[in-house]
């Protein structure tokens, strides 16, 4: 991720394509690949990387089952396919539930049900947002949720306000905005939860009829330097170009 991290992406492209040459079969290596290339805005390769680092995955003992599903799905929303985005993450969420794909954040698997329910809100598929907002109060109740992005999902539930939500995490506690997004700058971490935490401002913003104010904030989100890890910057970005 060193490349990655330092936003050296062209560089980390052609360096995970030569270690591919190497280990054609490295569903992590294919995974950081793709995220290379998603970076540089170039969807169809890196959802074929992805799509590539599930199979792999699958086939070989990665520890867990579809593990980059949620990032497949947010790259074929980001190519404007959004039944495709919404049944992938569909899928993700209900595999959560069954216990067949293993969640990959410390709230229990909040990213791919927030991710779900900011597509179904957007698309105004109303079936999508209720069977994951379903999901997501299922997630509430659970001990996990404290951890992030668990508070995000109490959030958007209207179970807290947005600085509720901000005052959970001990990296953005106390902050008002100028001071969030100054602290963002400059800290990564910090910048990686103040995306998420915008975002859903942002969704929870349209899922209200505010129109005018989600955009405002999703181009403040968009405005933030890409922490790379966190899928929703990129969707963020997506709205702010449009």
């Amino acid at each position: 991720m060193g490349l990655l991290t330092e936003h050296r992406f062209e560089e980390a492209v052609c360096q995970y394509g030569d270690e591919l040459q190497q280990e054609p079969n490295d569903a992590a290596l294919w995974a950081d690949y793709s995220k290379a290339l998603l970076c540089l805005g170039r969807f169809p390769e890196a959802l074929a990387g992805y799509q590539r680092a599930n199979t792999l995955a699958n086939l070989r003992d990665f520890g867990c089952r579809d593990p980059f599903l949620e990032h497949a799905g947010t790259v074929q929303w980001l190519l404007g396919d959004r039944t495709a985005a919404i049944r992938t993450l569909t899928e993700a969420v209900d595999g959560i539930q069954r216990g067949t794909i293993k969640y990959a954040d410390q709230a229990g698997g909040a990213t791919p049900g927030l991710l779900l329910w900011y597509m179904g809100v957007t698309a105004r598929c109303d079936a999508a947002v209720a069977h994951v907002e379903k999901y997501l109060r299922k997630l509430a109740k659970k001990p996990k949720i404290q951890y992030w992005p668990g508070p995000a999902v109490q959030f958007v539930l209207g179970g807290a306000a947005f600085e509720q939500m901000r005052d959970a995490d001990v990296q953005m506690a106390g902050l008002d905005l100028p001071g969030l997004l100054g602290k963002a700058g400059e800290d990564l971490f910090t910048r990686r939860h103040a995306v998420q935490a915008l975002f859903y401002q942002a969704a929870k913003h349209r899922h209200d009829g505010l129109e005018d104010e989600c955009l405002s904030t999703m181009r403040i989100c968009a405005g933030l330097k890409n922490p790379v890890i966190e899928l929703e910057w990129f969707l963020a970005r997506a709205e702010a170009r449009a």
